[in-house]
């Protein structure tokens, strides 16, 4: 249905060459000859989906045999007694189950009693628990890496998005988060993460490296180079920050785990390395961003969070190079490039179409080897057009490199990767990865965006780092709208996600100044005559759009900054207090005041303090967090009921405030500030307790007789939470019963 309507609009265009776009504005679009003269072949360009026959949508070995699991755990062995290293994988069945469900269980349950064993043999163990299927497949495992691996060249990660799913090619080292399996075939549905996507997949699409296969299996018998290598990230001594990709070599072989297959690493540079990297390290991430010491992500290991520039730099910006320093640059290049004198076509598509020269020279590095791959120098295809994994013969022939280059920035790029409006592959304007950017549709390659961004990184390096950290970029906090102008009752030029979806979040804006509280930005589509259109030219200058501050997080601070005149902005809001004011407060008996609320702040390391008064207005503690990101955060604070440093009523520090059995009041309130602004909650009445709960019992002696039922009861003077624990004469708690009262003096009971 789109590609016809692409069609009529075209055709349009070519007969009447100035239409009404609204009741009030009617403006010529110019369109470039090369599309006026070729609108019959419109659809290949704006209807090139990855062919549906291309994806791999078959159930393979998914019919059930007995439908039994069975759980295991792998390891690796010695082929022979004389081995050196060991090089099989072989599997030794623990427990056999009717359900994958009580298979999971089961696996879940040993790894925790394995782990507790504390022992080098238990933990190789715990490291390689698996479930197999009947053809002894592993269909999930406790810890371990997994590898895409299928009979076809490219894969559809499968989250009911149609279209929208993102494709990756097999052989690439994934993220696996565990698996699901509710209908009880012998495969399952395994959560993994690759490139800033987390997915679903059939087992079968999968080869599973747990972790004991992983850390102890080598090449050979002879050789101490182990088979596999899991990707990571490193900081060469030059502090540039490069990405070691692990990939299969055979993945024909894997179900077996037989010789011919093993992963080997793929290198290529990424950015500037941020500064809490070192250099003798190395750093793992899902998606690009976010850095961990450990290969399994863990929370405790994150050590920062770094947006590589030209990664998450629109398309839609400016170099600082000229058509000559381009060409300086390009002769330094294999003598059989088809890029050579190109600087000006780079320089004139940036001016007309809006795609940045030095960028798009990298875009076309990657897809054609700078220039001397078979279809550039045979077809002047410079970007891969059309060359789809399964068919990559059939790429698209252009009389001339400047054609290549003209076609790719406009119609590939303008009018189609950019085109938020009516085109189901935007996902914003930058390189990217597989959840934001060009990289999401354009190239099955999940890390394009990563080697496009490098490149630009190297090359802008190599000339003198002119454009480095030029612009200074944010990210959506939340689904944005880019308007008009700055006010909510402006046209909305378009939305910030996908056409089909209200995602992703994320999508990265080039922030140009401030009017209040929106940000200018550099807008994604063309502007003309206040309205924009994926035909409409670009214009620099008139190409912008304006975002509420509160929808974006700067990520990158440019040299051209954000004007200085940017206010902070501060607000508080949902604030829950537990336990609630209705029944109040305890101290000195395990439990503490909460309060939390949404906390936004465009700045960052603002101070939250939770503030209490007493009935005289006099300040009798307080208590502060550091909120960290900007943005739209849960934060919590806690108050022990003690009095803090500073409190004007007389308390000593650390002392308990005054309380009482019928309850004494208190008023809390949080305050929210930057080195310049404030903000303040609203004041919430509350009141503190003293312990003062009767027990009645029917106990008569000191000791409860063993298999005689004693009867407890509570009937406290204020509403709440009450407890009965009864101990041993070893202080053992063998007993624990609470009660919930709406209302005081109201009796309840146990038998015990």
């Amino acid at each position: 249905m789109k590609t016809g309507k692409r069609i009529i609009w075209v055709l349009l265009l070519f007969l009447i060459p100035s239409f009404n776009i609204s009741a009030n504005n009617i403006y010529t679009i110019e369109i470039p000859d090369f599309v006026k003269n070729e609108a019959k072949d419109e659809s290949k360009y704006k209807g090139d989906e990855l062919p549906k026959e291309y994806l791999n949508n078959k159930d393979k070995n998914t019919k059930a045999v007995n439908k039994n699991f069975y759980v295991a755990y792998a390891y690796a062995a010695k082929n022979k007694s004389e081995d050196k290293y060991p090089t099989l994988v072989k599997f030794n069945k623990l427990k056999t189950f009717s359900t994958f469900e009580s298979a999971k269980n089961s696996m879940n349950n040993l790894y925790t009693e394995y782990k507790n064993k504390n022992s080098v043999e238990y933990t190789k163990r715990a490291n390689g628990l698996v479930i197999l299927n009947d053809r002894e497949k592993i269909i999930d495992m406790k810890l371990g890496k997994a590898y895409i691996s299928v009979n076809s060249t490219i894969i559809s990660l499968d989250k009911n998005h149609g279209s929208s799913s993102p494709y990756i090619p097999t052989n690439h080292e994934v993220f696996y988060y565990g698996a699901e399996n509710k209908n009880d075939l012998t495969s399952s549905a395994c959560k993994i993460g690759i490139s800033g996507i987390t997915n679903y997949t059939s087992s079968d699409n999968l080869t599973f490296i747990p972790e004991a296969v992983l850390s102890d299996t080598y090449l050979s018998a002879s050789s101490s180079q182990k088979k596999y290598t899991t990707g990571y990230y490193y900081v060469n001594t030059n502090r540039d920050l490069y990405h070691y990709v692990s990939v299969l070599t055979d993945p024909s072989v894997s179900e077996k785990y037989e010789n011919g297959e093993k992963s080997t690493l793929q290198s290529f540079i990424v950015d500037k390395a941020p500064s809490f990297m070192k250099t003798d390290t190395k750093y793992y991430s899902m998606d690009g961003v976010n850095f961990y010491t450990s290969k399994y992500l863990s929370s405790s290991s994150k050590i920062g969070t770094h947006y590589p520039y030209f990664t998450y730099l629109s398309y839609r910006t400016k170099t600082n190079y000229t058509k000559e320093d381009l060409n300086k640059r390009i002769n330094t290049y294999p003598s059989n490039t088809k890029l050579k004198n190109q600087g000006s076509t780079l320089i004139d598509v940036q001016n007309k179409y809006g795609i940045n020269a030095l960028m798009e020279l990298s875009f076309a590095n990657l897809e054609s080897g700078y220039g001397t791959s078979s279809y550039a120098i045979n077809k002047n295809n410079l970007f891969g057009i059309a060359a789809y994994d399964e068919t990559p013969d059939n790429a698209y022939s252009f009389e001339s490199p400047k054609k290549c280059i003209e076609e790719h920035a406009y119609r590939h790029l303008s009018r189609a990767y950019f085109d938020a409006n009516s085109d189901f592959r935007y996902y914003g304007p930058s390189p990217g990865n597989k959840k934001i950017g060009v990289n999401v549709k354009y190239a099955s390659d999940p890390y394009h965006g990563e080697k496009i961004g490098g490149i630009a990184y190297t090359q802008d390096k190599n000339m003198g780092s002119k454009d480095y950290e030029k612009y200074t970029i944010g990210i959506t906090n939340k689904t944005a709208n880019v308007m008009e102008k700055p006010s909510s009752g402006s046209k909305v030029f378009y939305k910030l996600s996908n056409k089909n979806l209200n995602e992703p979040v994320g999508i990265p804006v080039v922030i140009l100044g401030t009017s209040g509280d929106y940000y200018k930005v550099q807008s994604d589509m063309g502007v003309k005559s206040g309205n924009v259109h994926f035909e409409n030219l670009y214009d620099h200058n008139g190409s912008v759009g304006y975002i509420p501050k509160s929808s974006i997080d700067i990520v990158r601070k440019g040299k051209s900054s954000v004007p200085a005149d940017t206010a902070d902005k501060l607000t508080i809001s949902s604030i829950k207090i537990s336990p609630s004011p209705s029944y109040g407060f305890t101290p000195g008996y395990g439990n503490n005041l909460k309060v939390e609320g949404k906390i936004y702040s465009n700045k960052k390391n603002a101070k939250l303090e939770l503030q209490v008064y007493n009935t005289k207005k006099q300040l009798v503690a307080k208590k502060s967090i550091t909120k960290q990101k900007t943005g739209t955060t849960s934060e919590k604070i806690f108050w022990d009921g003690k009095a803090t440093k500073g409190n004007k009523a007389g308390y000593k520090t650390g002392s308990y405030v005054k309380r009482s059995s019928s309850g004494t009041k208190y008023m809390v309130k949080l305050l929210l500030s930057t080195s310049s602004k404030s903000v303040k909650s609203k004041e919430y009445n509350i009141k503190v307790y003293s312990k003062a709960t009767k027990l009645n019992t029917n106990i008569t002696k000191t000791a409860i007789k063993r298999k005689a039922s004693t009867t407890l009861s509570m009937k406290p003077n204020r509403p709440g939470t009450s407890y009965i624990r009864i101990y041993d004469s070893k202080n053992r708690l063998v007993f624990n019963q609470a009660f919930y009262y709406k209302k005081a003096n109201t009796k309840q009971s146990t038998v015990f």
